[in-house]
C-alpha cells in the first residue's frame, strides 16, 4: 500500500490518512509517522524541523479499510503547536513515514515516504481555539504567579495587566 495523502487538524488532533488500498489497522504504530517543516528536511539544514509521534498518539479507526484515523495526543499535539514553523499552515505541514507504519491486508508493509520526499498535507485546518486556563499557583512570599494553560502559549502575548483580578474573602 501506499500513503495517498492525509488531512491534519489543529483544533482537534485529529490526523486521517488515506491509502491505496485497505490497511490492517492493528498493525499501525504512530511511533513511524513524522511531521517536517519541508518536502525534503534534509536539503533544509538546519531550517529542517522534525516531530515524530509518541505512543501517545492513538488510532480511533477501528475497521480495515483504506483510511484510518488518530488521535493526536496531548503531548504531541503540544510539540506541534510549540514548535515554530511547522505544522502551523499547509504549506509547510509534511509527512514522512517508514515501511513499518502499516501493512495491508496480506500484511505486507507500506510504502515508506524518506524525509528527503515528504508528503505535503491535503486538508489543514489549523488552530483557532484560544488557551484555557486550567490551574494558577501563587506566592505571596515572593509575588510569582504560575499560570497553567491546556496548550502552550507565545508568552510576550499574555497580557494580565487589566485581566487579573484579587479578591479576598474574610471571615468574621
Amino acid at each position: 500500500p501506499r500513503l495517498l495523502s492525509f488531512n491534519l487538524n489543529m483544533n482537534s488532533g485529529g490526523l486521517d490518512l488515506s491509502f491505496s488500498e485497505s490497511v490492517m489497522v492493528a498493525t499501525l504504530t504512530v511511533s513511524q509517522i513524522t511531521f517536517q517543516n519541508f518536502q525534503n528536511v534534509v536539503a533544509a539544514g538546519s531550517s529542517g524541523i522534525q516531530v515524530t509521534l509518541s505512543s501517545g498518539s492513538i488510532r480511533t479507526t477501528t475497521a480495515n479499510g483504506p483510511t484510518c484515523s488518530i488521535s493526536l495526543g496531548r503531548d504531541d499535539l503540544n510539540r506541534l503547536k510549540n514548535a515554530k514553523f511547522i505544522a502551523s499552515n499547509a504549506t509547510n505541514t509534511y509527512l514522512s513515514i517508514s515501511s513499518s507504519t502499516i501493512r495491508d491486508m496480506t500484511l505486507i508493509q507500506v510504502v515508506s515516504i524518506p524525509s528527503t520526499s515528504g508528503l505535503l498535507v491535503a486538508i489543514y485546518t489549523g488552530d483557532t481555539t484560544g488557551p484555557h486556563l486550567l490551574s494558577f499557583l501563587s506566592n505571596l512570599d515572593t509575588g510569582a504567579l504560575t499560570l497553567n494553560f491546556d496548550e502552550p502559549i507565545a508568552i510576550l502575548s499574555l497580557n494580565i495587566s487589566n485581566s487579573l483580578h484579587l479578591i479576598s474573602q474574610q471571615s468574621s
